[in-house]
């Protein structure tokens, strides 16, 4: 022991406790404990987080989010093959689908982990069905296959176009607005105007619908696709061909200003693709065309060549409706446009077919376009084909016939007298029926057949086969003004001539007089 310098006693260094190192210990393990637990409840709330993030994602056309929780893909896959089933009991056609996409192994199919050329093939799968349940959409074995293509595939997400071509046509009901509902509209411009209704969990009014069409070309070009898509796939039905007709009639009604040629480059093939002839449409479906395309006709002004294409194709729907709707509809789309020159010749061949229902359609508006170049084109042939002699009749005894029609035929009639009886009889028709425009011709004609042509067909007209002195004299008293004056130049000529007689002279003095 030692001294300090106070004389006290003092102990050498103190030695360390020997509980330090057993304090330092147990800071350790708690703090091990606490990191554990801290961990332990991090993952747990990780988890959590993740199972309430898992929930927002669960996405069901049947079900709730809550009750689609409930059912795993094994029971799901099950309804939609029991969807399939019932399908192809429907149309046979849906079971080229089952292997793709409602077989064990599409149960087992995640579209994530495909490659390219394998999702291609899937989309191409879906898309394919897609379009062929349109016609099958509000069947409760509708639902039960696209809940598993919801489920399975993502449709909602990855085929988003597909989804509303087939939902399109039913924007008004239900079935759209839960549709809707999950779709992955939001990042798209083009549908960005649906959102307010997804929001809302409302269908989309026809207006709406019509609205953005007219803003937004990207929109209408989709929907004119609807009905032409549905064709390709034989699967169109009278709800699609009610919505294509409603909606572009509204769309058309709209087009104050007309339609401009983008716009008519997309919806002229869409209008007479069921038209074509490649494709099998029905009835309802060619009235619907028919409709569609004389009211755009209203609404635009087309080129000649535009025009020829669409009554072309209007010819092809005869077996769907009367001869006389299918004139007044070549009539609907022929009258506002500038006249043609020429018809095709499959337009030709109905009206000569149909000339019994000339007398209805000559009384609409507009139709000297469709039957001036109609005339033209027969009067060259109408000595050796009777058909096309009848059909001119026809335009001549009807009482409705525009003069300008009647008029033009006169015309051409009188240009081509020297054919044969057939031009001279429908001429003496005219001059019986309509005399008015009969004179009219007469007056025209002289300036480019000459005044003694014109008086030749005239007397011909009025006394077949008279000749000489005797023909002069019945003419100059003949009631009608043109064969009195035609007489009456006839004995002046022959008096020119020096071949005239005093009994000639005589009734000339007398005219005189």
């Amino acid at each position: 022991m030692r001294r300090d310098g106070c004389g006290r006693k003092s102990r050498g260094a103190r030695r360390p406790s020997a509980s330090l190192p057993l304090l330092s210990k147990m800071a350790t393990a708690l703090q091990r404990q606490l990191a554990k637990a801290a961990s332990s409840s991090a993952h747990a709330s990780l988890l959590a987080d993740r199972g309430k993030r898992g929930k927002r994602r669960a996405q069901s056309y049947l079900f709730t989010a809550r009750d689609a929780d409930t059912h795993d893909l094994t029971v799901v896959h099950a309804l939609g093959a029991n969807g399939l089933a019932r399908l192809v009991l429907l149309n046979s056609k849906f079971s080229e689908w089952e292997e793709p996409l409602f077989s064990l192994a599409a149960r087992d199919t995640d579209r994530t982990l495909l490659d390219q050329d394998a999702v291609r093939e899937l989309d191409d799968a879906l898309n394919g069905f897609l379009v062929a349940l349109t016609p099958y959409l509000l069947d409760s074995a509708a639902g039960k296959a696209l809940e598993w293509l919801v489920r399975r595939f993502r449709i909602q997400e990855f085929n988003v176009d597909a989804v509303l071509r087939l939902f399109t046509p039913y924007h008004e009901s239900a079935h759209f607005a839960k549709m809707l509902n999950i779709l992955h509209i939001e990042s798209s411009p083009a549908w960005s105007f649906l959102v307010p209704f997804k929001t809302a969990a409302k269908p989309l009014p026809r207006s709406a619908l019509v609205a953005e069409m007219r803003k937004t070309s990207q929109v209408a070009r989709f929907v004119a696709s609807v009905l032409p898509e549905a064709l390709k796939a034989q699967a169109v039905s009278d709800a699609i061909v009610s919505f294509n007709a409603s909606v572009f009639l509204d769309f058309f009604s709209a087009a104050d200003g007309g339609l401009n040629e983008e716009t008519l480059a997309f919806l002229l093939p869409a209008l007479v693709a069921p038209l074509s002839g490649g494709v099998k449409a029905s009835n309802n479906c060619l009235v619907g065309s028919l409709l569609l395309l004389a009211a755009l006709a209203q609404k635009c002004r087309l080129a000649q060549d535009a025009t020829r294409s669409i009554i072309k194709s209007i010819v092809k729907a005869k077996k769907a409706v009367s001869p006389a709707q299918l004139q007044a509809t070549l009539v609907a789309v022929t009258g506002p446009q500038d006249q043609l020159t020429d018809l095709p010749k499959g337009v030709v061949e109905a009206l000569v077919a149909n000339s019994d229902a000339f007398a209805d359609t000559l009384q609409l508006d507009g139709s000297e376009k469709l039957f001036v170049p109609f005339c033209s084109m027969v009067l060259p042939t109408c000595e050796d084909n009777e058909a096309h002699a009848e059909a001119l009749s026809a335009v001549i005894q009807a009482t409705t016939a525009p003069a300008s029609v009647v008029k033009e035929l006169g015309m051409l009639l009188f240009a081509n007298a020297k054919f044969g009886t057939t031009v001279g009889s429908l001429l003496g028709a005219i001059k019986q029926r309509r005399p008015d425009v009969f004179a009219a011709c007469v007056e025209e004609s002289k300036a480019a057949l000459g005044e003694a042509a014109v008086d030749e067909i005239v007397l011909a007209l009025s006394m077949p086969g008279a000749k000489g002195k005797g023909r002069m004299f019945v003419a100059s008293s003949d009631a009608d003004a043109a064969v009195r004056a035609a007489g009456v130049r006839e004995m002046v000529q022959a008096l020119s001539a020096g071949t005239a007689d005093d009994e000639v002279r005589l009734i000339l003095l007398l005219f005189m007089r």
